[in-house]
């Protein structure tokens, strides 16, 4: 038996996700960043690579949030970055960088409500 090879993605900190689907997206438990552009593609494990590290801690998500990354380009050839920062545990998707205080984290209690009954409240 041939020993399999370390795909580039795994030895830098990327899991490969497949679904039931056939579809996949790779997660890195370290930066807490998911995404669904295929970096099984070294051009574009390249990319997001240079973006994440260009940023810093101004784009990584703090603490109990995960970055969801994706890309807004229309060409195979550019990569333009689609951010948002996702809180599982309030359900919540922000498409600015979250404040890294938790008590500015909306209660799951006090966002539960439907939407439209949210905006009906606030209209009157």
């Amino acid at each position: 038996m041939w020993p399999v090879p370390m795909r580039r993605f795994a030895s830098i900190g990327w899991q490969e996700i497949v679904l039931p689907d056939g579809s996949r997206y790779f997660w890195n438990s370290t930066l807490h960043v998911v995404t669904d552009i295929d970096l099984r593609n070294s051009e574009r494990l390249d990319a997001v690579m240079t973006f994440l590290e260009g940023h810093d801690m101004d784009i990584l998500p703090p603490q109990g949030w995960e970055l969801w990354l994706r890309d807004a380009g229309e060409s195979t050839t550019t990569f333009i970055p689609a951010k948002a920062w996702v809180h599982h545990g309030t359900r919540m998707v922000l498409f600015e960088r979250p404040s890294s205080d938790p008590g500015e984290v909306i209660h799951k209690d006090v966002d539960s409500k439907p939407l439209a009954l949210h905006a009906r409240q606030r209209l009157s």
